[in-house]
């Protein structure tokens, strides 16, 4: 079974849709929503997305570790913000706990 959804997504406040792809157990992004949040031609995404079809319909996608690659790599104020939750907030908590979990704030961590 595969789902599709739009979430909101990545700590950043803009929706993404993304697909659940049970096939190959993999959250994959739709390219052209990536494409349009970072600013990115086709061309640039162009070794990054695969097409897949899905029975509601046909998707270029590109999976996650593209799309943090993506993110990291961008100069643009929303990949920004991503990168700075990367940075600040779930690195420091997998080096102090092990885990990132979302509902522990800065101030609930040791170390």
């Amino acid at each position: 079974m595969t789902g599709s959804a739009t979430t909101t997504w990545l700590n950043i406040g803009k929706s993404v849709r993304t697909i659940a792809d049970n096939r190959d157990y993999k959250l994959l992004f739709v390219a052209d929503d990536i494409k349009k949040l970072l600013g990115l031609t086709n061309n640039e995404l162009k070794d990054l997305v695969e097409e897949r079809s899905y029975p509601d319909g046909t998707f270029r996608v590109i999976d996650e570790p593209a799309l943090y690659r993506l993110m990291l790599l961008s100069k643009k104020k929303v990949a920004r913000k991503f990168q700075a939750w990367v940075f600040e907030h779930v690195l420091p908590s997998i080096r102090k706990t092990g885990e990132y979990n979302q509902f522990l704030t800065p101030t609930n961590q040791e170390g």
